[in-house]
């Protein structure tokens, strides 16, 4: 479904990503783990149109979306998660899924005008969506109140209910554990399977490894910009180099 092919992405002299090939297969979560700086997070911001890549190409299901904007990506099929979720506080929780809707007419003025039945349709459709992504989570009861107010748990789910308001090919969940609590991580693990096995692909770069562990079909392991090995869970926490030098104490 994702296909990453000798990506670079170079700061000044320092090249800080020299991905040789990384395939996401349709329908799986695939794992991307190491340590602190080994461009887990400048992997997904390249691929996710943070960045601008330097050299290589990335496919989404065949298509050369490589460069392409984030807003464009997210029309093709691709989006992505943050460390830190970016909720707008401002608007309620419903609020902020409706936001994410693509291809609104009403952002059209002639639509706008002369096409309101139309509007309040589509409107009202994108509302039962919503609303059935947040009974998912049991956070249905919450809807009208501000984002703002959300747990930290409960703002990761908001990021991922998001994504799935533009019904997405591939997610990229960047540390989707950090600073959840282990009910609501529970929760989380539970919808991405479920989302799985609706045949949702995802990438996750993550530090928990229990959480790889429950979700992840393989692993990617990278370190100084470069992916080292690839393998099942399994495999992958028992090759010695690995366990030495990038997972440690944390498996």
């Amino acid at each position: 479904m994702l296909k990453i092919s000798s990506l670079t992405k170079t700061f000044g002299a320092f090249r800080a990503l020299n991905i040789g090939q990384i395939n996401i297969p349709k329908g799986q979560v695939t794992g991307i783990v190491g340590p602190n700086g080994a461009g887990k997070t400048t992997l997904f911001n390249t691929v996710g149109g943070a960045f601008r890549p330097d050299g290589g190409s990335v496919t989404l299901d065949g298509v050369d979306i490589t460069g392409l904007a984030p807003h464009k990506l997210a029309y093709q099929g691709l989006v992505r998660t943050f460390q830190i979720s970016r909720d707008l506080g401002a608007l309620t929780i419903l609020e902020n899924l409706l936001l994410a809707r693509p291809n609104q007419s009403g952002e059209g003025i002639a639509a706008a005008l002369f096409s309101r039945s139309r509007i309040r349709a589509e409107e009202e459709k994108a509302i039962e969506h919503a609303r059935a992504l947040l009974r998912r989570v049991d956070l249905w009861r919450l809807a009208d109140q501000s984002a703002a107010n959300l747990s930290g748990g409960q703002k990761k789910l908001l990021e991922v209910l998001r994504a799935m308001m533009l019904s997405p090919k591939v997610i990229l969940l960047d540390e989707p554990a950090a600073g959840v609590a282990p009910t609501m991580e529970g929760v989380l693990v539970d919808f991405i399977l479920s989302l799985k096995a609706e045949g949702v692909t995802f990438a996750i770069v993550e530090h928990d490894m229990e959480m790889i562990e429950r979700l992840c079909d393989s692993v990617y392991v990278m370190t100084e910009g470069h992916e080292m090995m690839h393998g099942s869970f399994h495999e992958v926490t028992t090759d010695p180099r690995v366990l030495e030098a990038y997972l440690g104490s944390m498996v």
